[in-house]
């Protein structure tokens, strides 16, 4: 397992996704008819560049499988698309020919063009693109085997180091490695027309996934440290303190004396008991 924790390497998994996302805008070019081989020279173009920034990361990670998908990688593009725009010419040629002759014209030449004491020209014309196209057939299938190998090789380099990336981008490298391996296997089978229209979709899907490495060369934000909340601490209740009962005094009025010697109730303010004559001031 390697270490990805240099931020050289990652600024460099930057780029290389940078280029992946020009080759997927050249792949769904070359989709199209009358501007498929601009497409293709473009995916050439920069399937070479990327594979320059995957060179420099292996220099620095010495990772054998890595090293391995960047080479068939290159070699399987390079021969594929080789491949089909001789594949491309071939049916232009025939195309051409079939406008001006038509097309029975053209069965004609087949089963007539032995008829002179050389063959007919444009018979050994018709005979040479067969045989070009049939090298073209060759070179896709040898190098549409090329990129299933090397696609196959990328994802289980991404599945080993899959802890070093960030989930989001590891996981939408995998799946973009296994639909670019998807499109060769279509690239393949080229015989049957239609899959390399299909190829060319499943390429396109897997190279806008494997782009997302450029999130590699983003600037993460700086994590503020959360300081823990401040609990507001109650204060305690004050007790209301019990307020002093107040005794109530009664006027002199309510004040009944009595005798100390007979026990006789006297007024208030009296010097003498009205029963028994003694005083009562003290």
């Amino acid at each position: 397992m390697i270490k990805l924790s240099h931020m050289d390497v990652n600024n460099k998994f930057y780029e290389f996704g940078k280029y992946i996302r020009v080759v997927a805008i050249a792949t769904i070019i070359s989709i199209f008819p009358f501007i498929s081989f601009a497409g293709m020279v473009l995916t050439c173009i920069f399937v070479i560049i990327a594979s320059v920034h995957m060179l420099a990361i292996n220099r620095q990670l010495m990772d054998a499988i890595l090293g391995e998908f960047r080479s068939k990688w290159l070699k399987g593009v390079i021969i594929r698309i080789i491949g089909m725009f001789v594949i491309n010419v071939s049916f232009v040629i025939v195309l051409t020919m079939i406008s001006r002759r038509g097309l029975i014209g053209i069965i004609e030449l087949i089963t007539t063009g032995w008829a002179y004491p050389y063959p007919n020209p444009a018979l050994v014309l018709l005979i040479g693109v067969g045989i070009t196209f049939f090298i073209g057939f060759i070179l896709v299938i040898v190098g549409s085997s090329k990129e299933m190998g090397a696609w196959r090789l990328f994802y289980n380099f991404l599945k080993e180091n899959e802890s070093l990336f960030p989930k989001v981008i590891s996981g939408s490298a995998m799946e973009g490695a296994e639909k670019c391996r998807t499109g060769a296997l279509m690239f393949a089978l080229s015989f049957l027309i239609i899959t390399p229209i299909i190829g060319y979709i499943f390429q396109a899907i897997g190279y806008f996934k494997i782009a997302s490495l450029v999130k590699l060369g983003e600037p993460y934000p700086d994590l503020e440290p959360v300081l823990p909340q401040s609990v507001p601490i109650s204060k305690p209740k004050s007790i209301p303190k019990p307020e002093p009962e107040s005794i109530s005094i009664a006027s002199s009025k309510d004040v009944v004396n009595f005798c100390p010697l007979c026990g006789e109730k006297v007024p208030p303010n009296a010097r003498f008991c009205g029963l028994c004559g003694s005083s009562l001031i003290s």
